[in-house]
């Protein structure tokens, strides 16, 4: 694999494994971000700032449902079935 198709790879491979939510900015505009980085999603359509809540919910659910089929996505997404070896009620 070449320098540049193993980056390509590392790219898209940790975009699969992320996790996107939502927030409110000073000027009441929506972005959508990578939960763990902070940072604005940039998904090949530039960076997801200066939404309406609407566009902004519809695209971070799109991209999250994205990470999820493809399941990839971090054990902090899965919910706690068990603590110390005992089932949950």
């Amino acid at each position: 694999m070449s320098t540049d198709s193993h980056s390509q790879h590392v790219k898209n491979q940790e975009r699969d494994e992320t996790l996107y939510g939502r927030r409110i900015e000073m000027d009441r505009s929506w972005t959508v971000y990578n939960v763990f980085s902070g940072v604005p999603a940039d998904i090949g359509q530039g960076l997801m700032t200066g939404l309406s809540r609407a566009d902004a919910t519809d695209k971070m659910m799109s991209l999250n449902r994205r990470s999820v089929s493809r399941g990839r996505v971090r054990a902090a997404y899965s919910p706690c079935t068990s603590v110390q070896g005992k089932q949950r009620s």
